[in-house]
């Protein structure tokens, strides 16, 4: 079902759909991507290269001065005369040598902390299946589950979610888009009884050369982000939730952070993605 996108607002493809009971993994497959559109980028902070230029000089500084210390050691023991035997005393026991304390062991890095969901009956969570670069358009395929944790149905829900990259404005355009979607058409309308769970299949693109990509090492990447909106009627009252997600590779094991999508590797897979609640410093109206 495709509702009718608006001039300045994106607005997702749906298929809506029962949420599965134990939904399984879905396993990356990108098409062939094409080079992404060139543009300036967010090339790496100026602070950075300094400071790796410090620490090489360090090393090669410290390596140098423990050469140059060798060598005159070396040359200290070669001039020394060789020592002469002298007679000794049989040596006296000593005292037992002391145990050492075993180094303490530094503290495990605490887990980034998990940004909580907006208050509110409903509560979404978007699982990103794949991503791709084709057709100069950059696509996400995702799923977005919605639970009802109120007392009551909550009727004629409306989603409407776009997709853009992580930028200095990010925090600005997501309050646009969220102001804006009170009055776009969204998805098809559906409801939630209290309680259940409801899940939407969507795909949301923008055109590369809109993506905003960063230089890190002389590659591109990006970070997607995808803002969610919801309204429906909760008995006389017209309810909304706000909500956005970052998108990224996801985590190592043992791991909390996501990783980037580099460009480079689209056309192979950009792996298992994942994605993670974000919350912006922007104050909400």
């Amino acid at each position: 079902m495709t509702p009718e996108p608006t001039a300045s607002l994106p607005v997702t493809r749906f298929t809506p759909s029962s949420a599965p009971e134990s939904p399984s993994p879905v396993q990356t497959e990108l098409t062939p991507a094409i080079t992404a559109a060139p543009g300036a980028g967010i090339q790496a902070p100026g602070w950075l290269w300094p400071l790796l230029g410090a620490l090489g000089l360090l090393v090669v500084g410290g390596g140098a001065g423990w050469l140059l210390g060798r060598r005159r050691r070396a040359a200290e023991a070669d001039a020394a005369p060789d020592p002469q035997p002298v007679a000794t005393s049989a040596p006296s026991p000593g005292p037992p040598p002391l145990a050492r304390p075993a180094p303490a062991a530094s503290p495990p890095r605490a887990p980034a902390a998990q940004v909580a969901a907006p208050p509110g009956p409903l509560v979404t969570e978007l699982r990103p299946l794949r991503a791709a670069i084709r057709d100069g358009m950059v696509v996400l395929d995702f799923e977005l589950f919605i639970q009802n944790r109120g007392p009551e149905s909550a009727d004629n829900i409306r989603a409407t979610l776009t997709l853009f990259g992580a930028n200095p404005q990010q925090d600005a355009q997501i309050e646009a888009f969220q102001a804006a979607a009170r009055m776009a058409p969204g998805s098809e309308p559906f409801s939630i009884a209290a309680g259940n769970v409801h899940m939407l299949n969507g795909q949301v693109s923008l055109p590369a050369d809109q993506m905003q990509a960063v230089m890190m090492q002389g590659k591109q990447m990006f970070v997607p982000i995808v803002p969610v909106a919801l309204r429906w009627y909760a008995g006389l009252s017209i309810k909304t939730l706000r909500d956005a997600f970052m998108i990224g590779t996801a985590p190592a094991q043992g791991g909390d952070r996501l990783g980037p999508l580099w460009v480079e590797r689209a056309g192979e897979g950009f792996g298992r993605l994942a994605a993670k609640r974000y919350a912006t410093k922007v104050p909400s109206a």
